[in-house]
């Protein structure tokens, strides 16, 4: 059972038949409904720590959302709230054939700290066509996201996984940890870094990253400070991109995994740490 699990959760979110519910610490159901996306936003709206609960322990649980969703719109991940769900038991938050847009957006002009998903899974129903983004963290102003901690997320058939997009030269993303991902077939990267408009994109730590590569890239546009990668493996990647750092990346420190083993390693940062592949 996770650590953040239904002794200590805020809210704890059920599926019954084709029926969603959210019910509070207290025991009062503070929404019931058979659209998943209302659930699960007035879930969010009480913060603090969100559990979702199997339906059997180990079967596959699906919120399938349809309306809410759309190219503008994404759940926002508030300020010290967690989604978790216990691990192995196959919780994913689904998006309609054909969406455009993104799952879930974490910051812009806003501080963030202590928050994070554990166990939650995204992929797209029907026919995937891959236009979508599961996480988005987007800093801008004078704000910045640390401390914050992702871990044991499965996504399939997006265009972009994890994207960390810095756009004010006082914005941050620093200090964050991303640990067991496994992201499959990414149209256009498994993880894309964008500090294009400045700021800090420093220290994030990637343990145990794993990626079965779509059409382009692993990990795209790496930049920043000390980042570091530990473990973190792209398969079957074959002319596809494994990494490439950016010229403006400095102190990048690559351990293990399989980085450059199938696909391109390219490396233009500076004092870019990376001893002998352990393949």
């Amino acid at each position: 059972m996770s650590a953040r699990s239904y002794i200590d959760s805020t809210t704890t979110c059920y599926k019954e038949g084709t029926t969603y519910k959210a019910v509070r610490y207290d025991g009062v159901t503070i929404k019931q409904s058979t659209r998943a996306e209302d659930v699960i936003q007035a879930a969010l709206n009480q913060k603090g720590v969100i559990h979702f609960a199997p339906q059997q322990p180990g079967q596959l649980t699906t919120w399938d959302c349809t309306s809410r969703i759309n190219s503008s719109t994404a759940f926002v991940l508030p300020e010290r709230t967690y989604l978790t769900a216990d691990a192995y038991n196959n919780i994913f938050i689904t998006v309609p054939q054909g969406y455009s847009g993104k799952i879930i957006k974490i910051g812009q002009n806003v501080d963030v700290t202590s928050q994070g998903i554990d166990g939650i899974g995204f992929y797209e129903r029907g026919s995937a066509q891959g236009n979508w983004t599961g996480i988005k963290f987007e800093m801008n102003g004078t704000k910045g996201i640390q401390f914050c901690e992702f871990s044991n997320i499965t996504m399939y058939h997006n265009k972009v996984g994890i994207e960390m997009e810095v756009s004010g030269p006082d914005a941050w993303i620093n200090s964050n940890t991303f640990q067991n991902i496994v992201i499959f077939s990414s149209e256009e990267a498994a993880y894309l870094f964008d500090l294009t408009g400045g700021g800090d994109l420093d220290f994030n730590t990637f343990i145990h990253c794993m990626v079965e590569t779509g059409d382009q890239y692993g990990f795209k546009d790496v930049d920043g400070e000390a980042n570091s990668f530990h473990n973190c493996q792209v398969w079957d990647s074959g002319s596809i991109v494994d990494m490439n750092i950016k010229a403006t990346a400095d102190r990048t420190v690559i351990m293990g995994g399989r980085i450059g083993k199938d696909g391109t390693y390219t490396n233009l940062g500076t004092n870019t740490y990376k001893p002998v592949a352990a393949y």
